[in-house]
């Protein structure tokens, strides 16, 4: 069994937000990051399919701009977690070592899956590339992530909350 303890403010301070609770907030933006992805892939397919004309380069660009931040904001996620986050998890509860290990697994497959996004992103020519294509491969890659983030929540955040304070920022 594992005994949780619920990190406490200081006398006359408000309760310091656990990294469990950081966590799920940088998975809530990762996700909205996603969705704004997935809309401009949705829009280049739609204009893909609605004309014979080449689509704004303007539309294309931004969709390469978008995808390169988010692929970049989600590797720096997964390393800190996987440096910084997860280690201390597995040794202070042994009994979650096994899904911490998981998690890093299932990183090292979200991060083959961005690698093909983003080699599809880049790639991708108005006019000359298959569109739908690198829609399917978004998909793909959002069900993965929604996934992996579901489970990390579920296996790890409680822990998180009762180890360690979420990082200061400001």
């Amino acid at each position: 069994m594992i005994v949780l303890h619920r990190i406490e403010a200081a006398p006359g301070e408000e309760r310091v937000k656990g990294m469990g609770d950081w966590i799920v907030e940088v998975h809530e933006w990762l996700r909205g990051e996603l969705r704004t992805l997935r809309g401009q892939v949705d829009n280049v397919v739609e204009g893909a399919a609605t004309t014979t004309t080449r689509p704004q380069p303007d539309l294309a660009q931004q969709l390469r701009t978008h995808c390169l931040s988010f692929c970049t904001a989600l590797r720096r996620h997964h390393v800190g977690e996987d440096v910084a986050v997860f280690p201390p998890i597995a040794e202070q509860f042994p009994a979650l070592a096994p899904a911490v290990a998981q998690l890093a697994e299932r990183h090292k497959v979200v991060a083959q899956l961005q690698d093909s996004i983003q080699a599809l992103v880049e790639g991708f020519v108005p006019g000359e590339s298959d569109p739908v294509e690198l829609r399917a491969e978004l998909e793909r890659l959002a069900g993965e992530l929604e996934s992996h983030f579901d489970f990390e929540e579920q296996a790890v955040v409680t822990a998180h909350n009762a180890t360690a304070p979420a990082p200061q920022y400001g």
